[in-house]
């Protein structure tokens, strides 16, 4: 992740949460967690890479799943510790964690952001067991929510100028090619960004619901003899 980038994030730290208190943004987070919740393991040891102030750190963690908050941009993790979460400064190209010692990670709209995809998905790998899964959720580009942060990024949003946003076919390429072989993988938030749903989120499959907001893909480590 470049320096522009990381204090772009660490410009926006004390206002970044609110948008998770309004309507849709309470909604989508709801979404979010259900999804990760139903693809992550139950128990073990776990990173959110890229996890900023810590919303989904906070949310995922339980007294059997322990999970630490990555992220390079130290006013966003200050935020995470004020949430009471476990953090460690780095970047997913280079984590600073011990070879092999996670049971899952995840990143939640972070592949977006890094300079090198491959490499951050590397990087992550690498620091997983052997056959633990990476579950990673992308903004999907060929939806109306990808096309409405692309927009954005137009506009000169500080954040979404920064993204690079990518389709599920995409994610896919790059997770095989970094060494993963992929699971699963579910859509969520298949409403336009202008709506609010009622109700309890659905997760779909994707060749059901092509044009969802967010794609999460759950890869697992491939075994060093097919690798």
């Amino acid at each position: 992740m470049s320096r522009e980038v990381i204090e772009a994030f660490d410009s926006v730290a004390d206002g970044y949460d609110q948008w998770y208190e309004e309507p849709l943004g309470r909604y989508v987070l709801r979404a979010e967690l259900k999804a990760l919740g139903e693809l992550l393991p139950s128990a073990g040891v776990g990173a959110d890479v890229g996890g900023g102030t810590g919303v989904f750190t906070a949310g995922l963690r339980s007294g059997d799943r322990v999970v630490l908050c990555l992220d390079p941009a130290l006013r966003m993790l200050e935020r995470a510790r004020l949430r009471g979460v476990d953090v460690v400064a780095g970047i997913a190209e280079l984590p600073p964690l011990r070879e092999g010692s996670l049971d899952f990670a995840y990143m939640v709209a972070a592949l977006e952001f890094v300079r090198d995809p491959l490499r951050a998905l590397t990087g992550i790998r690498g620091a997983l067991k052997p056959l633990a899964p990476l579950v990673l959720m992308i903004i999907n580009r060929d939806s109306p929510w990808g096309q409405s942060y692309m927009e954005a990024g137009e506009r000169g949003d500080p954040i979404f100028r920064h993204a690079r946003f990518y389709t599920l076919g995409e994610a896919l390429s790059l997770l095989r090619r970094a060494g993963f072989d992929v699971d699963r993988v579910v859509g969520a938030l298949p409403d336009p960004p202008a709506v609010i749903p009622r109700g309890e989120p659905r997760l779909l499959a994707p060749e059901t619901a092509p044009s969802c907001g967010v794609f999460f893909v759950r890869a697992i480590v491939r075994a060093a003899s097919q690798a």
